[in-house]
């Protein structure tokens, strides 16, 4: 999904945020700590709003394969153990990444981010999806017990 220079660009907004914060993610800053010019940082993001917007999506193909897990596990709990030891494991490799999803104080002050659904992480609908999933994997676990 990213090329390897994006990927690069997001790995190191994700450090300056969790380090620095939010508001010393800037361009400039950006390509300092990459050290690479402006140009060549938008030339793969347009804005600031762009790169964190990414960051999300980067952490949602981290998850993936932890989610396409859920669907092959029939016992209900041992999906969701599995699912969260996933999520620990992808945190413990990147405490970065863990700091700037959880921190939710990091895009509260952005105006840019007020009121932008994409940024909220679990909203209704993936809600649904996940009650909509754990009640079939224990409807199935059920009838399989009662036959």
């Amino acid at each position: 999904m990213f090329t390897e220079r994006q990927q690069q660009i997001i790995e190191s907004a994700v450090i300056l945020i969790a380090e620095k914060g939010i508001q010393n993610l800037t361009m400039k800053n950006l390509s300092k700590a990459i050290g690479i010019t402006e140009p060549g940082i938008y030339r793969h993001f347009r804005n600031k709003f762009e790169v964190i917007k990414n960051i999300l999506v980067y952490f949602r193909i981290q998850m993936k394969p932890a989610i396409d897990e859920l669907e092959k596990e029939e016992n209900c709990i041992d999906c969701i153990v599995n699912f969260i030891t996933a999520q620990l494991k992808i945190f413990s490799s990147n405490h970065h990444l863990a700091k700037v999803i959880f921190a939710e104080a990091n895009f509260q002050n952005e105006e840019e981010f007020k009121n932008q659904k994409q940024f909220e992480m679990i909203d209704e609908q993936d809600v649904r999806e996940m009650m909509n999933f754990v009640n079939e994997k224990k409807e199935r676990q059920f009838k399989s017990v009662i036959l």
